[in-house]
């Protein structure tokens, strides 16, 4: 049975997109170029277990922190700290 503890994954992730900026544990790379595609998918399969969930757990915590309501919260605060 496959499972997140005994088989995690690894977020590879375009250095475009806008969650890279907060998502910096996952292996972000240049999606138009092949090379470093190929590269962060193997560097993702061969990575050590232990070092895969600590990056993932970071970019957890990252995710649980940084949410819809905390962007909309920064967001007004923002805007009334301007008028």
């Amino acid at each position: 049975a496959s499972s997140m503890s005994s088989s995690p994954g690894m977020l590879v992730l375009s250095q475009f997109a806008g969650s890279a900026v907060d998502l910096a544990d996952s292996l972000i790379i240049n999606p138009y170029n092949t090379d470093e595609v190929a590269d962060a998918m193997k560097k993702g399969l061969e990575m050590d277990k232990t070092e895969k969930i600590e990056r993932l757990k970071k970019m957890s915590t990252q995710l649980e922190e940084k949410n819809v309501y905390e962007w909309g919260y920064n967001f007004l605060k923002e805007t009334l700290q301007s008028v």
